[in-house]
């Protein structure tokens, strides 16, 4: 067969379609994070434009358990495009886009859209079922787009064109192939590694990876056994997309926060600092992280992103504290105050206890029931 020049020109051209759902996907990570931005508290600043308040975060749609359990499921897709730091944006915007395009490129683009997309939400979906913690970022999606890759690239070292009798779509090139086996090799080492969860600290969601990458793995088997259409699963990934951002938009919004908050006049260096780092606390249990230990006090997390500080030393719960306790609103009744980036509330539960609470002010109301005496090693019942 004779190729003519115009046709030779072409074949040596880049494919614009993997390039254009590359550029589209990571064009969308950075519009979600530039909303992040603008619904935080400091729009403008480089803080706002920076890493992300977790707060913020955490309401706009990170992957939380209580909340996807509650019926939040538009954070299963939600949570694939939003990055806790511009670091992590970038890093994850850099891999999308280099995976991606090669999974369309040899793949198609049908097939590597279905397997970002799904293969994110599935990824999302794993991370909940195993109940790991707060998470955001599109590593679910680039795992997904690399397991695509692994079997495609099976079946081509295997001399067995999948398809071929069936599809007008040439097989892919050594340039292809070769760029396809460094971005899978790239992928799964760049996201099986420690990097930057939703709470800033050195985090990586396993789950969420090898979810993603199962889901990657299965469609692309399903591809290569005539099991699914590409065209089919990535309509399904459209609509899954979109049913996303619809339930997103009408979703109930969070408990109100209390209507009536007392301004706490006391200095509030008597009162404890929010723990950090959600992530290093399991629900239910109590540690003393090494930010904490300098003062004694014991941290608890209670429903995987909330973090309860409990005044005094954890051997020292049951009694109350004097210098407190003249401070503390009367049991039941809680105060608040805001230092520049953080609001606390704090809880007083019984005669002896205080809770100081960091996070969404929105999702305090659901504490100020709580009347069980604490005790060392012990938290609150959700």
């Amino acid at each position: 067969m004779t190729l003519h020049p115009q046709s030779a020109s072409k074949a040596r051209r880049l494919p614009w379609r993997p390039f254009a759902l590359a550029a589209l996907l990571v064009g969308a990570c950075l519009a979600v994070d530039f909303a992040r931005a603008l619904a935080g508290p400091e729009p403008w600043s480089a803080h706002g434009l920076g890493r992300a308040d977790v707060p913020t975060l955490l309401a706009i749609g990170a992957k939380v358990n209580p909340w996807v359990w509650a019926g939040q499921v538009d954070r299963l897709v939600l949570a694939g495009f939003l990055h806790s730091s511009p670091e992590h944006l970038a890093v994850n915007a850099l891999w999308l886009g280099v995976v991606v395009f090669a999974a369309a490129w040899l793949a198609g683009v049908p097939a590597a859209f279905a397997a970002a997309i799904l293969g994110s939400v599935a990824g999302f979906a794993a991370s909940t079922l195993v109940g790991a913690g707060p998470s955001v970022g599109a590593s679910a999606m680039i795992v997904g787009a690399a397991g695509l890759i692994a079997t495609r690239l099976w079946r081509l070292t295997r001399g067995v064109h999948a398809g071929a009798a069936a599809s007008p779509r040439p097989r892919p090139g050594r340039a292809a192939r070769m760029l396809s086996a460094v971005a899978l090799a790239g992928a799964l080492t760049a996201t099986f590694v420690p990097g930057l969860g939703a709470s800033g600290a050195a985090t990586t969601d396993h789950a969420a990876h090898l979810g993603g990458l199962a889901a990657g793995l299965g469609l692309g088997v399903a591809f290569e056994l005539h099991l699914l259409r590409p065209q089919t699963a990535a309509l399904f990934a459209a609509a899954v997309l979109l049913a996303g951002a619809a339930l997103h938009l009408v979703r109930a919004p969070l408990p109100a926060a209390p209507s009536a908050l007392e301004p706490l006049t006391a200095d509030p260096a008597l009162w404890l600092p929010a723990a950090a780092s959600p992530g290093r606390f399991v629900d239910g249990r109590c540690s003393t992280d090494a930010r904490l230990r300098a003062t004694d006090d014991l941290a608890c997390a209670v429903d995987g992103f909330e973090l309860l500080a409990l005044a005094g030393a954890p051997d020292a719960l049951a009694r109350a504290d004097a210098s407190l306790a003249t401070l503390m609103p009367p049991p039941g009744r809680c105060v608040r105050y805001t230092t520049p980036g953080e609001q606390v509330l704090v809880v007083r539960t019984d005669a002896d206890h205080a809770l100081v609470l960091a996070g969404l002010p929105s999702s305090w109301a659901r504490y100020l029931g709580l009347r069980q005496r604490l005790s060392a090693g012990r938290c609150p019942g959700r």
